[in-house]
């Protein structure tokens, strides 16, 4: 028997408030990937290689919210291999073996923004190393011990004194 259109419409009518947030159109937000990730990351997993005898195999291993599934790419002059790992969330990405072994980034990137903004952080900043001094001055007023911006005058003291030490006058 064929329904009639109050039944049609009934039907596609959620009942509640949380049924209607389920079919509902929702947001969406994607993050941007953070400048500096060291790894690639897959729409779909990338060819992998079978396993050579130099190299220790990975796959299986996990860590974190990785698991790794297979080999990637591997040199044998350096010992250097990528491996392809998939997150918890289903995101792939490559990581190197040494960072394996070393546990070091337990999560894919987008996971990685999640967390810190869960914990009100900023969602990435570049880590980025400070240049190292060129002199022996640069480098004493760029330790720890010097605790406030150095003057004109504390420099010229300081670079006579080292210069004095080093026997360059």
């Amino acid at each position: 028997m064929k329904g009639t259109d109050l039944d049609r419409v009934m039907s596609s009518t959620p009942a509640d408030k949380l049924a209607a947030q389920v079919v509902g159109r929702g947001e969406h937000w994607e993050p941007q990937r953070p400048e500096g990730w060291p790894s690639a990351d897959y729409t779909g997993p990338p060819p992998l290689r079978r396993v050579p005898d130099w190299l220790s195999d990975l796959s299986g291993h996990r860590y974190r919210e990785l698991a790794v599934i297979g080999l990637i790419k591997a040199v044998q002059q350096s010992g250097w291999s990528l491996w392809l790992v998939r997150c918890r969330c289903g995101s792939w990405e490559d990581r190197t073996a040494k960072a394996i072994a070393a546990r070091h980034g337990g999560r894919c990137w987008r996971c990685e923004v999640w967390a810190r903004i869960k914990e009100g952080r900023e969602p990435w900043v570049a880590q980025r190393r400070p240049k190292p001094p060129k002199d022996a001055v640069g480098a004493v007023l760029a330790s720890r011990s010097v605790k406030r911006a150095p003057t004109n005058s504390m420099q010229q003291a300081l670079s006579k004194a080292l210069n004095g030490k080093m026997g360059n006058e």
